[in-house]
């Protein structure tokens, strides 16, 4: 198993953080030539967004607070990967272990198994 980190300079937002770990993690995904990847996330206005531009098939406009990382993500994405909103409640392990590393003080790291 080969695991891998990065991490991300402080940003403005909640928003603007799940969206570059978004990005990193597709680009990661892509160097590695994965395919027929489904992300999820409980992000409603990013994930929301990108399972709209999906089914669309071409780049939208979206919330100009991301939009640069928007546009990032849906030209490297939209052709390989999928994206699905989920809601919080059905994602409490993914939210209790970013509550926790706030909490802890944790530097802002993306990490993946592979």
């Amino acid at each position: 198993m080969h695991v891998s980190c990065s991490s991300i300079d402080p940003v403005n937002s909640v928003l603007e953080a799940e969206a570059i770990a978004l990005k990193e993690s597709i680009l990661q995904l892509k160097r590695l030539n994965y395919k027929d990847v489904i992300f999820c996330g409980d992000s409603r206005t990013l994930y929301g967004f990108m399972e709209k531009a999906r089914k669309q098939l071409h780049l939208l406009p979206g919330c100009l607070e991301i939009q640069p990382h928007l546009d990032d993500i849906q030209a490297v994405a939209l052709s390989s990967y999928v994206f699905k909103y989920i809601r919080r409640s059905d994602n409490n392990v993914a939210d209790s272990l970013a509550k926790r590393a706030r909490c802890n003080s944790s530097p802002s790291t993306i990490s993946w198994d592979l």
